[in-house]
């Protein structure tokens, strides 16, 4: 039987049940106002941080803007009451009960007394594959890092069709083919840079950071000309746009696929024009809309374009010539990102078409005839090995070229083991990492003393990147991280016993690097 498992579900099956967003406690005030560019904003304090929920970075994307850039928020009157959080994105999580159209807010957390201070801040970018998640969820709530100093900020962004389809009519009112969702990632961080100093942020002091579809956003944003200037080195978990092929049936990028997807679409709704979709509700739309975790069987998803504007058209060409947002960057993967992906055993014949679904039937030999399933490998291995391979593909090459041209890199392999997990199969699991970065384990963990341990650690080294742009300084650890360089490719495995190695399978990055972008 197939099991198709979201990131919460793994985790409530390892560690228990979270609340889905953050919980606000009792002791709490109600008094904290701050002034930023479009009005006053009124948020709460609870045990030494202040929280603000739900401020508007961008208009509402509703009506005749669905589908379109972000456009500019209206000034307000009055103090806006930001003590709850907003309605997730549309999407398909059975886990959320409250959606809507109307979807672009923040979150921030701040130290009680940062208000006059520039304070080090960081912008988490929630995963979701593209088309689920929200930044209310609490495994990435930011209370830790703002009683450690830093001012965190979590943005929405449009998922799925609402925030990554091309249409054409699109393009020639505003300018950009697709995308949207990408482009909200930017307005918020713009509405970030010019209004964190309000809160007690420093502007000129900015990391962004993401897991999964956020890691993937992030290395999107290094790549985009439109978010020049907007941040100052980048934390990528579990993804990079360069391996998108490889980790997303049939939307790998190119402007063709793109608009072949809207048409299926367009015509799967019966519609043929922007108005027709405008007239549609958003349920409708959502409820038609493709989305599947499994890997086994190629679905057709709305990600991020290839557009030659927003990103590159050739991001590979733009990172190795420095045509980017050249940035120090902290990055890496799980040892086992793909069993979320495919949670059941597959066939020979599944696998094929499952290398076939991703590459495309010529590059799909090159990749079976290295990859063959035999008696060392079963499909199910295989094709686990591929999506570990296409989450970490790509930060790999990013910290190689970025290395070359006077950039630091830190580079992990997240290693850490519940034996929860490795009894249902899945490893060191695909987000896992998360709830020590943001030290949130559930309560029901039993904290050992070398779990503590290992959690500070964790948490230590993101925190004196965020802070510094290294990892190793700042608050003490007790293994240095080594740079990362094109020559020795050292890596930082983390588990219970933190080291520095060599990079792993680096021949393996090499051939899909050949295979997908340099092939030619």
């Amino acid at each position: 039987m197939k099991r198709i498992l979201s990131l919460s579900i793994i985790i409530l099956l390892v560690i228990g049940s979270f609340a889905a967003c953050a919980k606000q406690g009792s002791n709490e005030t109600q008094d904290p106002i701050i002034q930023t560019v479009y009005g006053q904003v009124q948020g709460f304090v609870i045990d030494g941080v202040t929280v603000f929920k739900g401020i508007p970075f961008a208009a509402p994307p509703v009506g005749n803007l669905r589908f379109a850039p972000p456009q500019p928020i209206e000034p307000w009157e009055g103090i806006l009451d930001c003590t709850k959080f907003k309605e997730s994105a549309m999407q398909k999580n059975k886990g959320l009960s409250e959606m809507s159209e109307d979807c672009l807010y923040l979150n921030i957390w701040t130290p009680e007394d940062a208000v006059g201070k520039k304070l080090p801040v960081l912008v988490y970018i929630h995963g979701g594959g593209y088309a689920n998640g929200s930044p209310a969820n609490s495994t990435y709530e930011g209370t830790r890092f703002a009683k450690d100093g830093v001012i965190q900020v979590n943005v929405a962004y449009r998922l799925n069709v609402f925030g990554f389809i091309a249409d054409q009519e699109i393009e020639a009112q505003y300018g950009y083919l697709g995308n949207a969702g990408m482009l909200d990632q930017v307005a918020s961080l713009k509405w970030v840079k010019e209004n964190i100093e309000s809160f007690g942020g420093d502007p000129d002091n900015i990391t962004i950071s993401g897991e999964s579809a956020g890691s993937f956003s992030v290395s999107t944003l290094i790549e985009s000309p439109l978010a020049k200037g907007l941040f100052n080195r980048a934390i990528l978990e579990s993804g990079n746009l360069l391996g998108q092929q490889m980790v997303s049936s049939k939307a790998n990028g190119s402007v063709e696929q793109a608009l072949v997807a809207k048409d299926n679409f367009y015509q799967k709704l019966n519609v043929k024009s922007l108005a027709e979709i405008q007239a549609l509700s958003a349920q409708v739309i959502s409820e038609a809309a493709p989305y599947s975790s499994d890997m086994s069987a190629p679905t057709q998803n709305f990600w991020p374009i290839f557009d030659g504007k927003a990103i590159p058209s050739d991001p590979y060409k733009a990172l190795v010539n420095g045509d980017i947002n050249a940035v120090d960057i902290l990055g890496g993967y799980n040892s086992d990102e793909g069993t979320m992906f495919i949670t059941h055993e597959i066939d020979a014949l599944t696998y094929s078409e499952f290398v076939e679904g991703l590459f495309g039937t010529e590059k799909a030999r090159a990749v079976l005839d290295r990859y063959p399933v035999n008696e060392d490998s079963t499909p199910t291995e295989r094709a686990h090995f591929i999506i570990e391979m296409g989450i970490r593909f790509g930060t790999d090459v990013f910290a190689n070229e970025l290395t070359k041209q006077g950039h630091n890199a830190y580079l992990y392999n997240f290693d850490y083991m519940f034996p929860e997990l490795e009894k249902k199969g899945l490893g060191t699991a695909h987000g896992i990492e998360l709830i020590f970065v943001f030290d949130t384990l559930p309560s029901n963990i039993k904290l050992t003393d070398d779990l503590i341990a290992f959690k500070e650690q964790v948490h230590t080294y993101w925190l004196n990147f965020i802070k510094n742009g290294d990892p190793n300084q700042g608050d003490s650890v007790a293994i240095e991280w080594p740079k990362y360089d094109a020559e020795t490719k050292m890596t930082l495995k983390l588990n219970n016993n933190i080291k520095a190695i060599p990079a792993e399978e680096v021949e393996d990055i090499e051939f899909f690097t050949h295979l997908l972008w340099d092939g030619d």
